[in-house]
């Protein structure tokens, strides 16, 4: 998906019984768990103090991510998202809310997700021989002139 980012990816919301209702779009919430936070109930996704599978429960718990995602990001029955700025090794909860045109909404099950990639960027990557060698000079001016110094206080006490 790209640097620091998630796609996410669930099947096309589906009304019963057919034709009752349309999809109007979906929402994508997220939340970043503590470490302490832990999944302790199947029925609750996460903890009863922490439901993240109900409507009320992720517009309590959990942030709306983005504007509404048309059903038109969807393809072949697969509707996909892209998680932006996603902070490296910590641990996401992601679910989506369907909303029908005719008011109704709906959750998914719900995942929890983590983002274990290495940042392998360093200090060092833009450091050019240019910079070396200005630091270079820097560093033999002012040792040159301390050097120089010193030698001045000491004949000027002999």
């Amino acid at each position: 998906a790209g640097d620091r980012a998630l796609e996410v990816a669930w099947d096309a919301a589906a009304f019963v019984p057919a034709g009752v209702s349309t999809l109007k779009h979906y929402f994508l919430y997220s939340s970043l768990l503590l470490p302490f936070d832990q999944k302790t109930s199947e029925a609750t996704f996460l903890s009863p103090a922490k439901v993240m599978n109900s409507v009320c429960g992720l517009e309590r718990n959990a942030v709306r991510y983005g504007s509404p995602i048309a059903s038109s990001s969807c393809e072949n029955g697969v509707c996909r998202a892209i998680i932006k700025g996603v902070v490296p090794r910590r641990r996401y909860m992601l679910n989506i809310i369907a909303e029908s045109h005719r008011g109704f909404n709906s959750t998914y099950s719900g995942m929890i997700v983590s983002s274990d990639w290495a940042d392998t960027r360093s200090a060092m990557d833009d450091w050019s021989d240019r910079t070396t060698s200005l630091v270079g000079a820097i560093c033999g001016t002012v040792f040159g002139i301390l050097v120089i110094g010193y030698l001045w206080i000491v004949k000027l006490y002999k």
